[in-house]
């Protein structure tokens, strides 16, 4: 009879202890799927031409293409796989949130040599769009006289 007792205590232990990772998988498997669907429902687009990019100081029109709205301030921009820091942006009518369809203005003052060049800009979530350009210099100066 003790025996008896003593196994039935033990397997409501192992069911308990079961139970409970069981409960802790399922709750991660949730967490995770909501965060994979943000991830899928986020995108970017630099809409730049890269025939155009203006050099210094570097300014890139970044797309909202997802449905999500996303911070304007929770932006980075690698140019040359060097994170850039400070960058200014600019949504227009001035607002904080990047809603899905607006354009996002990100400028940097950081001045680029002559050559070819690539900017990465990364949104909260991961998403992210690469463009690759090439600065050249004016002839006669910026005014091209």
């Amino acid at each position: 009879m003790i025996f008896f007792i003593a196994a039935m205590a033990i397997a409501v232990a192992v069911v308990w202890v079961g139970v409970g990772v069981v409960q802790d998988l399922s709750g991660g498997l949730k967490t995770k799927g909501q965060i994979m669907s943000q991830e899928l429902k986020t995108d970017i687009e630099i809409i730049n031409d890269p025939r155009a990019v203006s050099s210094n100081p570097l300014i890139l029109y970044v797309k909202n293409t997802g449905s999500t709205t996303l911070n304007s301030k929770a932006v980075t921009v690698l140019v040359d796989g060097k994170v850039m820091n400070p960058i200014q942006t600019r949504l227009p009518g001035f607002k904080q949130l990047w809603e899905p369809t607006a354009v996002l203005e990100i400028k940097i003052t950081a001045p680029l040599v002559r050559g070819d060049h690539w900017a990465k800009v990364v949104a909260e979530n991961g998403a992210s769009d690469t463009i690759s350009f090439k600065t050249k210099l004016l002839p006669f100066g910026p005014w091209g006289l």
